[in-house]
């Protein structure tokens, strides 16, 4: 029985491995800050935005990252007028950042009134700014899940056709198409960002999807690549589990065990490390060596699955 290095991490049910890439953005997050990004629509309107007896400055504002005074100000405008342009669009945007803010699953809410008003902003009659409003829109479904797949893609595609072209918005589509499973258009839209500049989480991404598709010397040059690229640990240590996969796909033990090796001198609290490192000795004919191996992983990570299972029948 052959195991991947990713692997059911809870319980002792039987589950399918879980894949490297999963559909939200854990491992590739690229420019996500609004400040880094020069939106057109800061000049849809004038600078000073009235609301009652306040006067607000939404460039200042945005410029400032104050998503929540934003999307307060824009929502009570929006109370008296549901259709104005600037207020949906900043409402829409404003909810959108302020969702990067939180983690992960805290930020349905705010990605779900960014998707109501932008979608809103869509249906009017004249709607400048198109590109960048489906550009965040495709960017908000494919943080709401795979299950907005199609959508994610269908508005990011949008923003391609209108002319709105920078790396970032060639990752998601690379991305939302990972997701998928459909790997070419992947390799593809990574490729086409990676035109932009040199980053070591989208080389992954690309060796990633090059991996999948049993491209194994192109997964391998890209990981080389990135590993060229980082000198965070973390990523290194995840850039050599992929690549050790490789040599043991490609059955060039040796070249696995030294990547497991250094993967234990990045973090000797590797479960996956060690384990991967009891079956490189299993397959060298040393089972008690192995044997210690996959006793060292369970007891890092008592719910080591595969692990446990080698255990059971060794």
């Amino acid at each position: 029985m052959e195991f991947t290095t990713y692997r059911p991490v809870s319980g002792y049910k039987r589950k399918k491995r879980i894949l490297l890439v999963k559909w939200l953005p854990v491992l590739l997050i690229i420019g996500l800050v609004a400040s880094g990004i020069s939106f057109g629509i800061i000049h849809f309107s004038t600078s000073f935005f009235t609301v009652g007896e306040v006067q607000a400055d939404l460039k200042s504002l945005w410029e400032n990252n104050s998503w929540g005074e934003i999307v307060s100000y824009t929502e009570h405008d929006l109370e008296k007028n549901p259709l104005k342009e600037n207020s949906l669009v900043f409402a829409g945007m404003g909810h959108f950042y302020a969702s990067l803010e939180l983690p992960q699953d805290q930020r349905v809410q705010h990605l779900n009134s960014a998707v109501k008003y932008l979608r809103r902003y869509l249906a009017l009659d004249q709607r400048p700014f198109l590109e960048e409003v489906h550009f965040i829109l495709g960017k908000a479904y494919y943080y709401l899940g795979r299950y907005y797949a199609d959508l994610s893609i269908f508005h990011l595609e949008k923003s391609l056709e209108m002319g709105y072209f920078n790396k970032e918005l060639y990752s998601f589509l690379g991305l939302a198409y990972s997701g998928l499973e459909k790997y070419e258009k992947a390799i593809y839209f990574f490729e086409r960002a990676l035109g932009y500049s040199e980053d070591d989480l989208l080389r992954w991404s690309l060796a990633f999807v090059h991996y999948k598709k049993n491209n194994l010397n192109e997964a391998e040059k890209n990981l080389q690549l990135a590993l060229m690229n980082t000198n965070e640990n973390a990523l290194l240590k995840k850039y050599r589990l992929l690549l050790a996969e490789i040599y043991l796909k490609q059955n060039q033990i040796e070249l696995a065990e030294k990547e497991y090796d250094k993967i234990l001198q990045l973090d000797p609290n590797s479960a996956e490390g060690h384990f991967f490192l009891g079956e490189i000795y299993s397959k060298k004919g040393e089972p008690e060596r192995a044997r210690s191996f996959w006793r060292r992983a369970l007891q890092l990570d008592p719910y080591h699955y595969n692990a446990a299972i080698r255990l059971r029948g060794n």
